[in-house]
């Protein structure tokens, strides 16, 4: 009898081991990661005499001298984890002089972020529009109405700095946040940024996807209902064998 309790206990203790592991597994591979890239497109100026810019870094410029002002966004490509930040990209301005401003310097001009994801071999595809404007102002204009260093900085400003919207992926409902553009990963969003004459400023844009409240990722339940299961079996048997 005593042999046969041994046996037992070790045969629990096995199991209980085997599906520990398997759902310590298997919770772990919730928190798996997805893919994501961005794209910006600019279109829609309003006055100006502006150039769109295709490639890696699309922009659109405009001015009357070489190096020419303009704005770009470089969008990235890489891993996330849910709940986590995602940096999606890289917002400049190249601060030029232009000539004639009233000329060449467009009034608004549209951003269109494309985020593309991949989750569970699923596609989705999100696309943001931010509508920009760049207060280009003469270089010795006094008193200059943004603080900074001579010559006179200019300024760009941009509205909706966040939004959400929900999707579905492998059963399960997400929600995308969009949290805005911020100059630290402090995620303090801005709408706008002062930006210094003859430089280039930069602002990133974040954001995350959040799984709907009180849901669980399938694989989270899928560990947890297995470990249950199988540490009920390695009681039945054990009371079988006793």
């Amino acid at each position: 009898m005593k042999s046969i309790q041994a046996t037992s206990t070790a045969l629990v203790k096995s199991l209980q081991i085997i599906v520990l592991t398997l759902s310590f597994n298997l919770i772990a591979t919730a928190a798996r990661a997805f893919t994501f890239s961005t794209i910006g497109t600019w279109n829609n100026a309003i006055g100006g005499n502006v150039t769109y810019i295709s490639g890696a870094e699309n922009g659109v410029s405009w001015g009357q001298f070489v190096p020419k002002s303009g704005l770009s966004f470089t969008g990235k490509t890489g891993t996330g984890a849910f709940d986590n930040l995602l940096d999606l990209g890289q917002l400049k301005h190249f601060n030029n002089p232009v000539g004639f401003i009233e000329l060449t310097v467009p009034q608004t001009v549209d951003l269109t972020v494309a985020l593309n994801l991949l989750i569970d071999n699923e596609p989705i595809v999100r696309n943001f529009t931010y509508t920009l404007r760049v207060d280009e102002t003469p270089d010795d204009v006094l008193p200059c109405p943004y603080q900074s260093a001579s010559p006179c900085a200019d300024a760009v400003f941009w509205r909706n700095t966040s939004s959400s919207n929900t999707f579905a992926a492998g059963g399960v409902d997400y929600t995308l946040e969009l949290l805005g553009f911020s100059n630290t990963p402090a995620l303090l969003p801005v709408n706008q940024f002062i930006s210094e004459e003859r430089s280039i400023n930069e602002t990133s844009l974040f954001g995350r996807v959040v799984p709907a409240a009180g849901v669980p990722e399938p694989t989270t339940t899928t560990g947890l209902l297995l470990a249950g299961l199988g540490l009920a079996y390695a009681r039945r048997r054990f009371k079988r064998r006793a």
